[in-house]
C-alpha cells in the first residue's frame, strides 16, 4: 500500500471527523474504514485537537516573555484562564 500524500483522516476540535476520498480508495474493506473512523472519534472523545491547540497557544506567552514583547500582554492575559483549565 502506498502512503497517501495528504491526511487520510482528520478530527477537528468541533467534533467533525473527515475521511478523505483517498482513504476510501486505499481501504481494502469497510473494517479498515471503520477502524480509521473509530481512531478519529477517539481523538474527539479525548479532545486531542483542543489540547494540542491550547498547548500550542501556551507557548506564545512563554516566547513573548522570553523575547520581551510587551505588546502581547493582553493576549497573554486572555490565554491564561484557558491554559490553567487545560493543565492537569
Amino acid at each position: 500500500m502506498v502512503a497517501p500524500s495528504s491526511p487520510a483522516a482528520l478530527a477537528l476540535p468541533s467534533g467533525d471527523v473527515f475521511l478523505t476520498d483517498e482513504l476510501v480508495t486505499l481501504a481494502h474493506d469497510e473494517d479498515e474504514l471503520r477502524g480509521a473512523l473509530a481512531h478519529e472519534v477517539g481523538h474527539v472523545v479525548h479532545r486531542h485537537a483542543m489540547r494540542l491547540l491550547l498547548e500550542n497557544s501556551a507557548s506564545a506567552p512563554v516566547l513573548a516573555a522570553i523575547l520581551g514583547d510587551a505588546g502581547s500582554a493582553p493576549a497573554i492575559a486572555a490565554l491564561a484562564p484557558a491554559v490553567l483549565l487545560s493543565s492537569a
